[in-house]
């Protein structure tokens, strides 16, 4: 982690999960924030961005989702990556990819460019060949009925850090600040980084933003408790979280 970097960890103890999100025409975050009651909001698992006017498929979720039935399907080269994410009250989405274990980023799936020019499979809906790149990232760890999500962000994506480095940070930081391992996680899945990020803390009718990514042009660095974040991106499905 540098110094144009910034590691933002929740840990939402004896919490439940549920998936939530419009069923069509993708989510503002914010509209499901400050909503009473104590709760963590972030967003979820990937999405077909497009612009809505044009293409009919935008804002579908990249696989299965309780939230809505827009959905397009996972590329077949991604299917062994993706797992599902599934919530106390049976909602759930599906993302990755699972960081459970070390990625091989030299493997065909997760290579961004060859020669300087993109590979057709980063151009997919849902592409995981991001995962051998620098970006800003968010990922939900559980261990037993804990859960944790872990969001790094920096000035520029050139700053970000690929996925087997935030696999590496979250190991350290489990080792050395909760004395658990990964070992322990029941699941540790990477969900949509990048522009995408938005992690707030909502009590009763206020939030306070934790993190949010800006696609490349600059982390969100306000820690005041009305610090907002101008312009979110719309996503899909988001993950609200509560203590039990």
């Amino acid at each position: 982690m540098g110094e144009q970097g910034k590691l933002d960890v929740v840990k939402i103890a004896n919490s439940a999960l549920s998936v939530v999100g419009n069923s069509l025409g993708g989510t503002d975050p914010p509209t499901l924030a400050r909503a009473g009651g104590d709760y963590i909001l972030s967003n979820g698992g990937f999405f077909f961005y497009a612009n809505a006017a044009t293409n009919p498929n935008a804002f579908a979720s990249v696989g299965p989702t309780s939230s809505t039935q827009h959905t397009v399907g996972i590329d077949p080269a991604y299917v062994p990556h993706y797992k599902k994410l599934e919530g106390e009250d049976n909602t759930y989405l599906w993302s990755g990819p699972s960081l459970k274990t070390a990625l091989n980023l030299r493997a065909k799936e997760f290579q961004y460019r060859i020669n300087r020019i993109r590979t057709p499979l980063s151009r997919v809906p849902g592409s995981l060949a991001h995962a051998s790149q620098r970006n800003e990232r968010l990922v939900i760890v559980i261990i037993g009925t804990d859960k944790y999500l872990f969001a790094y962000t920096a000035s520029s994506r050139k700053f970000g850090v690929d996925l087997n480095k935030m696999r590496k940070l979250i190991g350290i930081f489990l080792q050395h600040f909760q004395n658990t391992a990964l070992g322990r996680a029941s699941q540790v899945l990477n969900l949509d980084g990048g522009g995408s990020i938005y992690l707030s803390w909502n009590s009763g009718s206020r939030e306070r933003m934790i993190a949010a990514g800006d696609g490349g042009n600059g982390d969100f660095q306000g820690s005041g408790a009305n610090a907002r974040v101008e312009n979110p991106r719309m996503v899909t499905t988001l993950l609200k979280i509560t203590p039990r």
